[in-house]
């Protein structure tokens, strides 16, 4: 499996935004392994021109950028189960999907 590369975009950086970061982390590093996937967060009040970019147009979206398809889930991302179980899929929309 590919390490999992995911970009946050986020209206302006906070304490939940920070503890929503931190408790997908915990579960990534859980259910992933530490070393297998790595999360960019992007303000987008601060970098406006990443969030083009990647086509994000409201926030917060998480994109899964690896591996392919490119996955893009619009909302908080308090429920790390449930984000975690989307992003580790295929994206077909086969098992799991």
């Amino acid at each position: 499996m590919s390490k999992l590369q995911l970009t946050l975009y986020v209206a302006g950086v906070n304490d939940e935004i920070r503890q929503q970061v931190a408790s997908l982390g915990r579960t990534m590093d859980t259910e992933v392994g530490l070393d297998n996937w790595v999360l960019d967060v992007v303000d987008v009040l601060e970098e406006p021109e990443k969030a083009l970019q990647g086509d994000v147009f409201a926030t917060p979206t998480l994109v899964r950028l690896v591996p392919l398809p490119v996955l893009k889930l619009l909302g908080a991302i308090s429920q790390s189960e449930k984000i975690l179980s989307i992003i580790a899929s295929d994206g077909t929309g086969g098992e799991g999907g």
